[in-house]
């Protein structure tokens, strides 16, 4: 029994020694330099790796862990890569360790000059398509053969593509889910003529707008409602490139009642309702057009309601039940009584003329 426990107890020390850890022999590192990652790890089971800054996905590999439990990756710090502190996960089944490095520019990662045809926009809205077209140069000569990446709002690195002599083009699309306020828009040049390396780095910030919604009423031509009479609505709301709404809801407010319109086609939204006779005082109504993603809509319209012919109908109908109660009333109370009070007045001179 003793023996099985100093066992066991060797096996937890050896499962604590092989657990994940992980260490670095420097936490700044210039842009060009290498840094050395290392550790220990449960033998023969995958390590993943990923490595942010801020919102952007750096890099992301895997490594399988060595039969000794022991492992160390010396890691080359591009200049396609930005600068500033990185946060690097390392995850190995469900333990995750993280460890910090700060990446600064160097001599070689600044020596080309990034200049915009047309310059990045301060602001721009969701569903925006902004063309990024840049030439590179250094010394004013165009740079060619070289590579440029950007990162886009998910935070994936993209490839610029060159379309002439030192010229490059990205295209950066704004989802419909990207997150309002400030983005860091962030650009990386690097090339390699035999074994020098140069680069540069750029940045601007983008202030990020909710997305337009077009909102067109189809039904009713006029905003003039009948009491009484059924109203139909029949509204579509687009983005502004014409495509649906993700998981689009529009809702009519009138006279503090919220009414939900109903979904007929993914860009068609329709409604049916009544206007009653306290509607009579509501002056405006409210349409409003919403996403997923807290893109909103609104739009007012001013609504005259009229009595018109289903209250005429009305009106006629009730004047018609009280004459015909009026009518009835007379028919089986008032003229037999008439009669029956003729009758005794004309009894006597008829006997009279008997006599």
């Amino acid at each position: 029994m003793k023996k099985l426990l100093v066992a066991l107890f060797l096996l937890f020390l050896i499962a604590q020694v092989m657990a994940l850890s992980v260490s670095l022999d420097k936490n700044i590192v210039k842009k060009g330099e290498s840094v050395l990652f290392s550790g220990s790890c449960t033998q023969n089971k995958p390590v993943k790796v990923v490595a942010m800054r801020q919102t952007l996905v750096v890099f992301e590999s895997e490594f399988k862990c060595p039969e000794k439990g022991e492992w160390e990756i010396p890691q080359e710090i591009g200049f396609l890569t930005p600068s500033g502190k990185w946060k690097i996960f390392f995850s190995q089944e469900n333990s995750i360790k993280t460890v910090f490095l700060t990446v600064m520019p160097s001599r070689e990662s600044s020596l080309f000059v990034t200049d915009f045809f047309n310059e990045p926009p301060k602001s721009a809205n969701r569903l925006d398509l902004i063309v990024l077209d840049l030439k590179l140069l250094e010394n004013n000569s165009p740079v060619t053969n070289a590579e440029i990446v950007f990162w886009d709002l998910n935070g994936q690195q993209k490839k610029m593509q060159e379309s002439g002599e030192g010229i490059y083009r990205g295209l950066l699309e704004i989802p419909a889910s990207a997150k309002l306020g400030d983005f860091n828009l962030v650009i990386a040049a690097e090339k390699i003529d035999d074994t020098q390396r140069k680069g540069t780095e750029f940045s601007a910030k983008i202030a990020i707008n909710q997305a337009p919604i077009i909102v067109i009423i189809e039904e009713p031509p006029r905003f003039s409602f009948e009491i009484g009479k059924p109203v139909d609505l029949k509204i579509r709301a687009t983005y502004l490139n014409k495509t649906p709404l993700a998981d689009g809801k529009i809702a009519l407010i009138m006279n503090d009642t919220t009414t939900e319109l109903s979904m007929e086609t993914p860009e068609l939204f329709t409604a049916s309702f009544i206007p009653l006779e306290q509607n009579s005082q509501t002056k405006k109504i409210k349409i409003i057009a919403e996403d997923a993603f807290g893109n909103k809509a609104e739009i007012e319209r001013t609504v005259v309601f009229s009595s018109g012919l289903f209250a005429n109908l009305y009106l006629l109908a009730l004047l018609f039940l009280v004459i015909a109660i009026i009518g009835i009333g007379f028919l089986k109370v008032v003229l037999p009584k008439v009669r029956q009070s003729t009758i005794k007045l004309q009894r006597p001179g008829s006997e009279a003329e008997i006599r």
